[in-house]
């Protein structure tokens, strides 16, 4: 039994990044020797299992034979006779294929750190057609690495794949969680690039798409609000990707509210902007617009929706003891709610 630490934990230590996951594989053993070593084993497809005190991954090398269309259609061979090498050939991309042993010595049989030199992601091997989700994997790659190129036998192959059938057949959720990882990226619109160089994303909607560097910590949210300029846009990719609520909530309300972005607001632009994003109920969205509005050079635009949002607050039908519910007390409740933003600003 032999372990390897593999991944992209080796990949980020050969680059002097920070390492945040480490993820093994483990050759010569078997799902009952890992049991009783006090491993516990989860995941459905195939072995993989938690350490008891570091709760890190653990899985058995494996082999995998396409058997079906699709990302999952795969069997897999767990015998303790797999080979590292075996383990590694079937990765996506040779940066990535590269494992390290308890001696700290690297095996390295597809090319991986010359690579990570030239800056280059190149697939390992032609297996790396069989699985479609690498196309999406590649391209956020590409949004994680933007100094990094894709070679031109790879692009070649992404080109066709993702005009195949079994790119068709990829779910919604599999392709918004490829995005979603790279809107964690400081380049994100690399991810959509790569697509549009793949035929894959109409010029109109790629022109539609800002290009920003954003800070780490910001939020994907307003990443992808920030990005997206028009509705065509918006209307195309919630159809590709299927975004989740919330995602669609910000970025229409910024489309909505752009002019109030450019600096253009009053007190009612700005009570119908709270209302818009829910705020009397949920105020947790402020800080997403507000960070929109910092990119939109109005830094102070959060502090203010805060402060009217108080104000508003401050207004409810127990103003108007005397008027009865319907109509005529919303018009009532909103115009001093109004007069309230008017004062404060």
């Amino acid at each position: 039994m032999k372990i390897f630490l593999v991944g992209g934990a080796v990949r980020d230590e050969l680059m002097g990044l920070d390492i945040t996951d480490r993820d093994f594989v483990v050759t010569g053993s078997t799902v009952n020797e890992m049991l009783a070593l006090g491993f516990s084993q989860v995941g459905k497809d195939f072995p993989v299992f938690l350490h008891p005190q570091t709760n890190e991954e653990y899985a058995l090398a494996r082999k995998e034979r396409k058997t079906a269309p699709g990302h999952d259609g795969f069997h897999f061979d767990f015998s303790p006779k797999t080979t590292l090498e075996d383990d590694l050939i079937r990765r996506d991309l040779t940066i990535n294929a590269i494992a390290k042993d308890e001696h700290g010595h690297y095996i390295d049989p597809y090319g991986g750190r010359m690579d990570i030199q030239k800056k280059c992601l190149r697939h390992v091997s032609p297996a790396f057609r069989e699985d479609p989700l690498r196309v999406l994997r590649v391209c956020r790659f590409q949004a994680k690495f933007p100094d990094f190129i894709i070679a031109d036998d790879t692009l070649n192959i992404m080109r066709e794949m993702i005009h195949d059938t079994d790119f068709k057949t990829l779910s919604h959720h599999r392709l918004w969680q490829e995005l979603y990882k790279a809107l964690n990226y400081q380049n994100p619109h690399i991810f959509f690039k790569v697509l549009f160089d793949l035929h894959w994303i109409p010029q109109p909607i790629f022109q539609a798409i800002n290009i920003y560097q954003f800070k780490k910590e910001t939020h994907s949210l307003s990443k992808l609000a920030l990005m997206i300029t028009n509705q065509e846009a918006l209307n195309w990719i919630h159809h590709a990707f299927h975004l989740p609520n919330d995602f669609l909530l910000i970025i229409e309300q910024t489309l909505k509210h752009h002019a109030l972005l450019s600096g253009k607001y009053d007190s009612q632009s700005i009570l119908t902007l709270l209302q818009d994003l829910k705020a009397f109920s949920d105020p947790k969205w402020i800080c997403v617009f507000g960070e929109i509005a910092v990119y939109k050079n109005q830094p102070n635009l959060q502090a203010i929706l805060e402060s009217a949002l108080r104000a508003a607050k401050t207004i409810s039908a127990k103003n108007f003891p005397q008027t009865s519910p319907g109509p005529l007390l919303g018009q009532k409740i909103k115009m001093a709610r109004i007069q309230a933003i008017d004062t404060l600003l």
